[in-house]
């Protein structure tokens, strides 16, 4: 009981840090770049997505996809183990087939970059075991924080690259990003990484519901 009401109190933390930095950030990029009305809140890439694929694809892919195989990419790994190394490389075939693949369909490039994650899964699992042990030294308490900075920094670009934003406002955006990043990667340490997933499909759905009423 004492777990899970420490749990609960990582989550909430986190929840209100979140907000915080949201509102800290929203505010700015209101104030100095759009003092015209609100920007969206989603990129470019999932806009461009709805427009394509429909609201239903769209509402999928942030809700489901986008936590799921964000946070794998992102921050699996910050509790290293056989399993988050395979996840992370895993999900690095993931995204390449994902993003390399535009001239198809987006349930097409879905299914096959499925497959790539569950293939390269079970293939590299036997290869990571003879250096897991190494890797589980490294990481560490003295080299947790770096672990932490490289994985809110690697949110950051993965977010920024489907902006549409330019110069100081980009910045900003990073920013953004990668503070809330920090926070999601405190929740995934101290919870695991369901909860981090969680939590980052319920940072989307705020933003989500808003531009589908745009």
């Amino acid at each position: 009981m004492k777990i899970q009401n420490k749990k609960h109190i990582v989550f909430g933390s986190v929840f209100c840090y979140n907000i915080l930095i949201k509102a800290v950030f929203i505010f700015i990029i209101y104030l100095f770049f759009f003092k015209n009305g609100i920007p969206f809140l989603k990129s470019d890439f999932e806009l461009s997505l709805m427009k394509r694929e429909g609201k239903i694809t769209f509402v999928v892919f942030a809700l489901v996809l986008a936590p799921i195989f964000e946070e794998l990419l992102t921050r699996s790994w910050l509790v290293i183990n056989n399993k988050t190394i395979c996840l992370f490389i895993s999900a690095i075939g993931y995204y390449v087939v994902l993003l390399s693949c535009s001239g198809i369909s987006f349930w097409y490039r879905v299914l096959c970059s499925i497959i790539v994650f569950t293939v390269v899964f079970f293939l590299v699992r036997p290869i990571i075991n003879k250096y897991t042990y190494e890797l589980i030294q490294w990481s560490s308490k003295s080299n947790i924080y770096l672990l932490q900075i490289v994985s809110a920094v690697l949110f950051g670009v993965l977010h920024i690259m489907r902006c549409d934003t330019e110069g100081a406002a980009l910045f900003v955006r990073t920013m953004e990003y990668i503070m809330i990043g920090f926070g999601f990667g405190y929740l995934r340490i101290k919870n695991g990484l369901n909860w981090s997933i969680l939590f980052h499909s319920a940072n989307n759905f705020i933003p989500v519901v808003l531009t589908l009423l745009h």
